[in-house]
């Protein structure tokens, strides 16, 4: 009989690698629930410079 260890993994963590089935959400989400959770943070950090910058020059 196998000993199942208890599932300690978040819920978010859960839900990313689990809706990561097709080849476009495994490129942009990777395999990994850590890994997704840096690209989804990097993304949105990249995000908020970029549209920042954009704004500042425009309103120079």
């Amino acid at each position: 009989m196998a000993h199942e260890e208890p599932e300690t993994r978040s819920e978010t963590d859960k839900v990313l690698s689990d809706r990561a089935r097709g080849p476009a959400e495994r490129a942009a989400l990777g395999k990994s629930p850590t890994g997704s959770m840096i690209r989804v943070v990097a993304l949105v950090v990249l995000f908020i410079v970029a549209a920042g910058t954009v704004f500042y020059f425009l309103n120079s």
